[in-house]
């Protein structure tokens, strides 16, 4: 196997001596060329991340107004359901009070 790969690299020898230096100076200038558009291709995308992050931080601001309306919507509903126990409380206190009194007065009777 190494004899057949050592054949035809003698064979192409002469090929790549003669246009080895004119490929390299066409591959060398090729990828300055393509240096130069990934830099315009970069300048591109650095662009469109930020305004998408800019787009980002826009709905961040919307979502943190509406969770802010939702938690003041909630501590509202809390502080009617605080008012409501106490009320419940306060009446069931009252009849229990009340029974208990009604009992007392008709049992002495």
């Amino acid at each position: 196997m190494g004899g057949f790969l050592s054949t035809i690299l003698r064979m192409l020898a002469p090929i790549a001596v003669e246009h080895g230096g004119q490929v390299l100076r066409d591959r060398y200038k090729s990828r300055l060329q393509t240096g130069r558009e990934p830099e315009a291709i970069d300048v591109d995308r650095v662009q469109q991340v930020a305004d998408d992050v800019s787009l980002l931080r826009g709905a961040v601001a919307e979502l943190k107004s509406e969770m802010d309306l939702i938690a003041e919507d909630l501590n509202v509903r809390a502080d009617r359901q605080r008012v409501w126990i106490i009320a419940l409380v306060a009446w069931n206190a009252v009849i229990t009070i009340a029974l208990v009194v009604a009992v007392i007065v008709l049992r002495r009777h």
